[in-house]
């Protein structure tokens, strides 16, 4: 009972700095469309994104044994997609394992640290296909090596013993608990590397397809991996809620750079957070209804 009560109070609490964080930003303007078939689509791969990057987070928590189905990932997901708009991008981690701690017993500190990590590849991942953008190779060159050098620093931090050896010292010595670090090493993680990637590249599919969908401007595919780049740095603001303005900061960055005119830069950074918040209403919903279908099987 306890365990559902504090599940519920970050889910209505998501609910709640979701609302404050897009009414302060002006973020209900409806753009105009030119395709809505394409527009459509764009819908399409977004979901598919979020569903398969939770299938990504499944298939890490099976390497350390903790067997999750997919409806149980996605439910845990879905619910818990909001929490990213509460400041610290730590609820969302912790609202998902939370489920999952409640509806099938698994530690939590243990499912906890691996969603964290989980994360952090994501962000990983998503960096390098930004890398695969050419455009991205022209902008401020301090700017692409400081990104570079953080990817290097993230591969680092996710696959270096010393990480969790330091790790468990803090914890021991500085939080007085003892907490053993779920390692994951690089040669188990290629494995399931494939599905980091493919979720980042239906991410990127959408874009495109939205630009197409809703823009005058024609943006390559080739363009639309730097996408992902955004998303990352996004994440990385750890006190905007959902990366709310960082991520289309640095998305008409980029779009300067391609010779965009202001207005366009403007409607398409605003329609862009429009679209993935649908996408996360749309995945939000899938989880609701998987979690009526668990309810009512006989």
């Amino acid at each position: 009972m306890k365990r559902k009560f504090w599940f519920n109070i970050l889910l209505y609490t998501s609910f709640a700095f979701l609302f404050i964080a897009l009414y302060s930003g002006d973020y209900f303007r409806l753009p105009s469309v030119n395709s809505y078939p394409v527009l459509f689509v764009s819908f399409f791969f977004l979901w598919g994104g979020f569903v398969l990057e939770t299938i990504a987070w499944k298939r890490l928590l099976h390497i350390k044994d903790y067997q999750v189905s997919s409806k149980d990932a996605i439910v845990a997901s879905g619910l818990s997609v909001f929490a990213k708009y509460i400041p610290g991008k730590i609820m969302i981690v912790l609202s998902r394992s939370a489920y999952l701690n409640k509806q099938l017993d698994l530690p939590l500190k243990e499912i906890g640290i691996l969603s964290l990590f989980s994360q952090l590849l994501n962000l990983l991942v998503g960096g390098v296909i930004g890398l695969f953008c050419f455009r991205f190779w022209e902008l401020n060159p301090l700017l692409v090596v400081g990104f570079v050098m953080c990817l290097i620093l993230l591969f680092f931090v996710c696959f270096s013993p010393v990480f969790s050896v330091v790790s468990s010292f803090f914890f021991k010595k500085v939080l007085k608990k003892t907490l053993t670090i779920p390692k994951v090493s690089f040669k188990e993680f290629l494995p399931i590397s494939f599905w980091f990637f493919l979720f980042w590249f239906c991410y990127a599919i959408g874009f495109w397809l939205l630009c197409v969908g809703v823009s005058e401007t024609p943006l390559s595919l080739n363009d639309a991996l730097f996408f992902p780049s955004s998303m990352v740095a996004g994440v990385l603001a750890l006190f905007a809620p959902g990366g709310l303005g960082v991520r289309e900061g640095v998305l008409a960055y980029f779009l300067t750079s391609l010779e965009w005119s202001r207005s366009e830069i403007i409607g398409l950074t605003i329609t862009t957070r429009l679209w993935f918040l649908i996408g996360e209403v749309l995945f939000f919903l899938t989880a609701l209804l998987f979690l009526f279908l668990r309810k009512t099987r006989p």
